[in-house]
């Protein structure tokens, strides 16, 4: 009889230590993937110096206007500041389909229009969520774009 409570308790015991579901595993796992950027990311700088365009005040972050060219539909974008409040990025909304063109008009009304371009892929899986970018440019005589690290561009001017 002690044999079998001492083979039930262990039983019991290997049974609910051991037990993880899929879930766990998986974040686990996860903890393990460095991750891709999730949004298209945007300095403005001046292409002279390298100073933060909006952080100097040439620029106002409240002026700004994101326009989609193929909806006509102005874009919702966050603005981040980062540092020690040197640097401002302007970060778009993630894609949550890929497309092979996405086409905007990036402005401040009445000082710079300029005419941005990318394809962009849409990426899922249990770990990450996110986008990759490529053929990123625009199309200005006065501004040049740069890719700082993945998913960040320099604006110019």
């Amino acid at each position: 009889m002690l044999q079998r409570r001492i083979a039930f308790l262990f039983l019991a015991i290997s049974c609910f230590s051991c037990s993880q579901d899929e879930t766990q595993e998986t974040n686990n796992a996860c903890a393990l993937v460095d991750c891709i950027s999730v949004s298209l990311r945007l300095e403005f700088v001046a292409a002279d110096s390298g100073e933060d365009l909006f952080s100097n005040d040439t620029f106002v972050i409240d002026s700004l206007q994101i326009i989609n060219t193929q909806t006509n539909q102005a874009i919702n974008f966050n603005a981040e500041t980062l540092g020690s409040g040197d640097r401002t990025v302007v970060v778009l909304p993630t894609f949550m389909e890929s497309s092979t063109l996405e086409s905007y008009q990036i402005s401040i009304p009445n000082v710079f229009e300029v005419a941005f371009s990318f394809s962009v892929e849409a990426i899922s899986d249990p770990c990450c969520l996110g986008n990759v970018y490529s053929n990123v440019a625009v199309n200005s005589d006065s501004v040049t774009i740069e890719n700082t690290n993945f998913g960040t561009y320099r604006l110019l001017f």
